[in-house]
């Protein structure tokens, strides 16, 4: 796992969200690498962390034929939609569990086109790579 990859998403997806970006991950479905802005780094543990990455990918494990339930198109990612945050889990790789998430700011300046942006840049900048990092 390369953490140049998830400095390069941060950097990438501030150019978006500037300040209201909380946390990128990258998770390979063996491990992952993290970064959070540091006031919210203060509210989450490792095992925390673990816990988030473990409950996206169970949900990525049960997203294969959900666009045959839906005629909407192809899933590009799920948005959570917290008090607090906006949680994008966007998969790479359902075979092999990998997967971005990305923690947006709710109230700040960041939008609902903001975080259209943020899975718009994964499709075009992050999909096309191969999964093996």
């Amino acid at each position: 796992m390369s953490r140049e990859l998830v400095e390069e998403l941060w950097s990438a997806l501030s150019e978006i969200v500037g300040s209201d970006l909380r946390v990128v991950t990258w998770h390979d479905g063996r491990t992952f690498e993290t970064k959070m802005r540091d006031d919210v780094r203060a509210g989450y543990s490792s095992l925390d962390d673990q816990a988030v990455v473990d409950d996206i990918v169970g949900w990525q494990l049960r997203l294969p034929g959900v666009e045959d339930r839906h005629d909407s198109g192809e899933l590009e990612a799920i948005v959570r939609v917290f008090d607090d945050a906006w949680v994008v889990a966007w998969p790479h790789s359902y075979a092999d569990r990998t997967g971005v998430i990305v923690s947006i700011e709710r109230g700040g300046t960041a939008t609902m086109n903001d975080v259209d942006a943020c899975i718009e840049y994964l499709s075009a900048e992050i999909a096309p790579r191969s999964h093996r990092r």
